[in-house]
């Protein structure tokens, strides 16, 4: 008899650290995204931010990660010269960036039509990227071969267009910094110590 009572107290055990190693499992791959994204390997990060949010993400943490997600699928394009894309570019440019906003708005961590998404950070990257596609979209409607005159006339525009750009591009990694920050303060699962890279 007791060595029954044993064996299921075991088995019992075994249960509860199977259930909590599955329900820390998105850790895992958070923190390969994480990595791959310091490493430069934008694709294969997004690819482990999206393997994370197929699992279970207890609550406050999954507006983290699309954050994250959506950084990486951005942090490839080329925002240094949007008036020297092709029409292609722009197009493809501007699919990409409503993607990573689709990811944001996803469980309403940012508000599509207006700014009363439940998480500041995926609300001010959604308004950015929202930002970017409409300048494009009003560049998409300007004439291909302008005369001098409104050559002339457009340059203080495209002045204010880098600025924007290279605001976005601050936001981009100010963000992904902060995450990484806030995500090495947040507590961790006592024992749970099967990944050993930087972990949440």
């Amino acid at each position: 008899m007791k060595k029954l009572i044993i064996g299921i107290g075991s088995a019992l055990i075994l249960a509860a650290v199977a259930v909590t190693v599955c329900l820390q499992l998105y850790v895992f791959h958070y923190n390969r995204g994480n990595e791959f994204y310091e490493l430069g390997q934008h694709e294969k990060a997004a690819s482990e931010y999206e393997k994370a949010l197929k699992l279970y993400v207890p609550e406050g943490r999954e507006c983290d990660i699309r954050v994250n997600y959506a950084l990486s699928i951005c942090a490839g394009l080329n925002l240094n010269d949007l008036a020297g894309l092709t029409e292609e570019e722009k197009t493809a440019m501007i699919n990409t960036l409503e993607t990573a906003i689709d990811i944001l708005v996803e469980e309403e961590c940012a508000h599509r039509n207006d700014n009363n998404g439940h998480d500041e950070e995926a609300q001010k990257l959604k308004n950015e990227l929202q930002e970017i596609i409409d300048m494009l979209k009003q560049e998409q409607n300007q004439p291909q071969n302008p005369d001098k005159d409104e050559e002339e006339t457009n340059q203080p525009e495209e002045d204010e267009l880098s600025e924007e750009q290279q605001q976005l591009q601050e936001i981009m990694q100010q963000g992904t910094d902060e995450h990484a920050a806030g995500m090495e303060e947040m507590e961790m699962y006592d024992g749970y110590s099967y990944y050993n890279g930087q972990c949440w």
